[in-house]
C-alpha cells in the first residue's frame, strides 16, 4: 500500500457555547450546568441518559493515569468502532491505530489537562491529492477531587462521506515514525 502524504492542521480553543452547533453545543452546555462554579464535574455527575443517542455512539471516554501518564478508553461508542475499526475500550490510547491519530489524541488530552478547559479542535486532514476533511471535536474535562482531570470526554460529528474519507486516510498511514511511549514520557512532566 502506497503511503500519502497526510497533513493535520489543527486549532485547539476553547470551547464555548457560541462557537458549538446543535448537539454538540446541547452537551457542552450540559457539561457546564453540572460544573457549576468548578472548572469541572464529577465524572459522576455525568450522565447518558441525558446526552442525544448519535453522540453516545460517536464518543470516547479516556481514563487519565499518572505516574506514568497514560491516557485509557473506558468507554468506545459504536459509531466510532465503525469509524475506526475497532473498539478500544479498556485500551491504552498507545494501542490505537494509526499511530498519528493517536499522537494528536495524546496532545489533545494532555492539553484539556494542562488547561482544565473544555476545548474545541478544529482539525483539517488533508493528503496530497487535495481531499481534505474538516471536523471538530469537543473534549471536556471532569474532575473527581476538583483538582486534577480524571476523564476526558471527546465527541465528533462526521457525515457519511466524511467518515468514509477518514478510513481512507487511516489505511494510507504508516506507524514507522510515531513513537507514543516516547511522546507520552515527554509530556508526563508538563501537567
Amino acid at each position: 500500500m502506497n503511503e500519502k502524504h497526510i497533513e493535520f492542521r489543527t486549532q485547539v480553543v476553547p470551547a464555548k457555547r457560541e462557537m458549538l452547533q446543535g448537539d454538540l453545543r446541547d452537551l457542552f452546555v450540559y457539561w457546564d450546568r453540572l460544573r457549576d462554579d468548578a472548572f469541572a464535574p464529577a465524572w459522576n455527575q455525568f450522565s447518558w441518559d441525558l446526552v442525544p443517542d448519535e453522540l453516545v455512539r460517536q464518543a470516547a471516554v479516556v481514563e487519565v493515569r499518572r505516574n506514568p501518564l497514560d491516557f485509557v478508553y473506558c468507554y468506545w461508542g459504536d459509531g466510532r468502532k465503525d469509524m475506526q475499526g475497532g473498539d478500544y475500550t479498556g485500551k491504552s490510547v498507545r494501542d490505537f491505530r494509526p499511530k498519528q491519530i493517536a499522537e494528536k489524541a495524546i496532545i489533545e488530552y494532555t492539553e484539556v489537562m494542562v488547561q482544565r478547559l473544555a476545548l474545541c479542535v478544529k482539525t483539517l486532514l488533508a493528503h496530497n491529492d487535495d481531499d481534505s476533511i474538516d471536523y471538530s471535536f469537543l473534549r471536556l474535562p471532569f474532575s473527581d477531587d476538583g483538582n486534577k482531570v480524571n476523564h476526558i470526554l471527546g465527541v465528533g460529528l462526521y457525515d457519511k462521506s466524511a467518515k468514509q474519507k477518514a478510513n481512507d486516510f487511516y489505511e494510507t498511514l504508516s506507524d514507522n515514525h510515531v513513537d507514543l511511549d516516547e511522546l507520552l514520557d515527554q509530556l508526563d512532566g508538563s501537567y
